[in-house]
C-alpha cells in the first residue's frame, strides 16, 4: 500500500486551504490535520482561478503533500485543472490525490480517475457527493477503480434539493455514503465540514454523532476544528476497556460483563482498538 493511499484512507481530518492563498499553505500543513486540501473550487474567486492552480502545482512540486479539490471537469477550468494535476502527478509523488467536486455520475468520476491513473498509477480519487443525483449514484461511484473514499458536501446537497441544511438531511446522506462505501469495500466517508467556528464542543459532539452513523473522517474549514474532530473519532477510555475485554474473552465465551458476544460484537471491538491504534500513530503525510 502506497504512502499516499494510506494517508488518504486513514485521514480523520482534512483541512481546506484556499488555493489562491499560498501564504497559508505552510501553516495549514503544520496545523495537525491528517492531510490538507488545496481548494481550487468554492474558496477561490473566479478571477484568481489560474493563480490558485499555479500556486498549488508549484507548492506540491516543491514537496508539499496535499490533496487538491478541483472544479467540475465538464467545464473549461475544471478540465484545465485536471490536465495540470495529471502532469503534476507524473512529476511528483506529493500529490496525495484529487477531490472531485460535483461528483454526480460515475462516468465523469471514472474519466478523472483514468486520467490520473494514466499519469501515476494508483493516484487516489475522492468524489465529493453534493447533489441528489450524486447521492443516488453513490454506490456506482464508490466502486469505480481509483476511488478510495467518498466525501459529503452537505450544504450543496441541501441547496440542490431545496432542504434545510440540518442533521435530519445530513444523517440520511451520511448513512447512504457509509453503506455505499462498505458495499464497495472502501474506507468510510469524510463528513461535510462543520460551519461552527467558535464553540469547538459543538464540533466535537456533531462529529461524534456522525461517527455513530459510519462516518470515519471529516472535512475541516478552520484549524481550530481539528482537535475537536480528532477527539470525536478517538475511542473513549470506556470504549477501549470494553473492546479490550471482548477481544480478550476466552474462545467460545458467550458473554462478557453481561453482554452477548457474537461475531458482529467482536468485529466492532476490533474496530475500536484499531481506531485507537491509528490515532496514537497519525498517518504518514507521504
Amino acid at each position: 500500500m502506497s504512502d499516499r493511499l494510506t494517508t488518504v484512507e486513514n485521514a480523520q481530518s482534512a483541512l481546506f486551504v484556499p488555493g489562491h492563498r499560498d501564504d497559508r499553505y505552510a501553516r495549514a500543513s503544520q496545523s495537525g490535520a491528517d492531510t490538507i486540501v488545496i481548494d481550487l473550487e468554492d474558496a477561490v474567486p473566479e478571477e484568481l482561478a489560474l493563480t490558485a492552480l499555479e500556486s498549488a502545482v508549484a507548492a506540491i512540486a516543491a514537496g508539499l503533500p496535499a490533496l487538491v479539490r478541483i472544479r467540475d471537469v465538464r467545464d473549461e477550468q475544471g478540465a484545465a485543472q485536471l490536465s495540470a494535476l495529471s502532469d503534476l502527478a507524473r512529476r511528483s509523488e506529493h500529490l496525495l490525490g484529487v477531490i472531485v467536486a460535483k461528483a454526480n455520475d460515475p462516468e465523469t468520476v471514472s474519466f478523472v480517475a483514468a486520467e490520473l491513473n494514466a499519469a501515476r498509477e494508483g493516484t487516489p480519487v475522492v468524489p465529493l457527493i453534493e447533489s441528489a443525483l450524486g447521492l443516488r449514484n453513490a454506490y456506482a461511484i464508490a466502486q469505480l477503480p481509483g476511488v478510495v473514499r467518498l466525501a459529503l458536501g452537505g450544504l450543496d446537497l441541501a441547496a440542490d434539493i431545496g432542504a434545510e441544511p440540518a442533521d435530519s438531511l445530513f444523517d440520511h446522506a451520511r448513512l447512504e455514503l457509509a453503506i455505499a462505501s462498505r458495499a464497495a469495500q472502501i474506507t468510510g466517508p469524510l463528513d461535510t465540514p462543520s460551519t461552527e467556528l467558535h464553540t469547538m464542543g459543538l464540533v466535537e459532539s456533531s462529529t461524534r454523532h456522525s461517527r455513530s452513523i459510519g462516518v470515519t473522517g471529516r472535512l475541516c474549514v478552520h484549524p481550530l476544528q481539528i482537535p475537536a474532530v480528532h477527539a470525536a473519532f478517538a475511542p473513549s477510555d470506556d470504549e477501549i476497556e470494553w473492546a479490550t475485554g471482548v477481544c480478550a474473552a476466552p474462545a467460545g465465551a458467550s458473554s462478557w460483563h453481561g453482554q452477548m458476544i457474537d461475531p458482529p460484537v467482536v468485529l466492532r471491538a476490533r474496530g475500536i482498538l484499531a481506531a485507537a491504534a491509528r490515532r496514537s500513530a497519525p498517518p504518514s503525510r507521504a
